[in-house]
């Protein structure tokens, strides 16, 4: 399922001559695998990730049931994917002379992730995205985890700070802080802080078996990074950005083809009935209430006029069950001699 998705996105993707030729440059690597990962690139060609994988913009990567993959940019961005996820590099440049030209979008369209922002971020008003199917999350020099927990898409900030938005509305988050989205439709929570106990569930799904080893593997690369960084700016030199609202609809596409239940027209009239249900449950509780109040009166009412001829234990049964009485006088009545046909 996951290969048919890929290729359906490849197939939109071919329609963006300028990011078919960003693919050339290699914009990071994957340097740790647990279990199956693959990587589709802008050619559709999919081949297995593994230790040393070049990863390039517009590649898909996708990993297994139990499976983790991380992955280290040219810029010391990391990322550590979680089981059955799919991630895409949208575009990347990188410039560590010129950092006004610096920008990055990635996708994280499944399962859930951690990032660890690198020189790419490093600027006043870092230019870095990652798009959620929930929505976007807009990131300043920061450590974050996204995924779901207790059934909803969750977002918590390790350190710095994010802006996490969708159409109907943001949250900034700084460190210790979480919101959790429920749709693309409905406004994020309110950022709180998470239980300890949260935070160590939604993490557990990215962490490594053994971390060291990639420690390890980031300062034998570091020679190579360099050299990757001189020939990433002299592959981009002649690539123009795509537009972001171009690029916004692609992402939307994708979003749509792996989860379909978030196209808008259906998210829209989810919580409009959702609204209206909870409208209707709100107008019934008040019906209620004001029922309650109105035979509580009656009763105290009965109590207080000693003059009353209505037999006023009898009364006050009635009120406390209706059904109850009804169904008793039904039965008296079948009974009676008089009811006979």
């Amino acid at each position: 399922m996951k290969l048919f998705l890929s290729a359906l996105m490849i197939a939109v993707l071919s329609f963006a001559p300028s990011l078919a030729h960003a693919a050339a440059s290699i914009v990071g690597k994957v340097l740790e695998v647990e279990g199956s990962a693959q990587i589709t690139d802008a050619n559709g060609q999919t081949y297995d990730a593994e230790f040393g994988t070049p990863v390039h913009a517009q590649d898909i990567l996708t990993t297994g049931p139990k499976a983790k993959l991380y992955i280290q940019f040219i810029d010391n961005t990391e990322f550590t994917l979680s089981e059955n996820a799919q991630f895409t590099v949208e575009e990347y440049n990188f410039n560590e002379k010129d950092a006004s030209k610096n920008y990055a979008t990635y996708s994280v369209l499944e399962g859930a992730f951690l990032y660890v922002s690198g020189l790419v971020a490093k600027k006043k008003n870092p230019d870095v995205k990652v798009n959620i199917p929930q929505g976007s999350i807009g990131i300043r020099g920061t450590k974050f985890w996204g995924g779901m927990v207790d059934g909803k898409y969750g977002v918590i900030v390790g350190e710095g700070k994010v802006t996490v938005k969708n159409k109907a509305g943001s949250a900034t988050l700084i460190k210790g802080q979480g919101t959790t989205l429920l749709d693309r439709v409905t406004k994020p929570e309110a950022p709180k802080k998470w239980t300890p106990e949260k935070i160590a569930r939604a993490t557990a799904t990215v962490t490594l078996k053994d971390p060291s080893i990639v420690g390890a593997r980031m300062i034998e690369a570091r020679k190579e990074q360099a050299e990757l960084r001189a020939e990433h700016v002299q592959a981009q030199a002649d690539v123009a950005r795509v537009d972001p609202a171009v690029l916004e609809e692609r992402v939307e596409q994708k979003i749509l083809m792996i989860h379909p239940e978030m196209r808008p027209d259906l998210q829209e009239e989810e919580a409009k009935a959702k609204a209206e249900e909870e409208a209707k449950a709100k107008a019934d509780a008040e019906a209620a209430k004001a029922k309650e109040d109105d035979d509580d009166d009656l009763r105290d009412r009965l109590k207080q006029d000693p003059l009353n001829s209505v037999d006023q234990s009898t009364m006050i049964n009635r009120l406390n069950s209706t059904e109850t009485t009804v169904e008793t006088t039904v039965k008296e009545t079948a009974t009676s001699p008089t009811s006979a046909v």
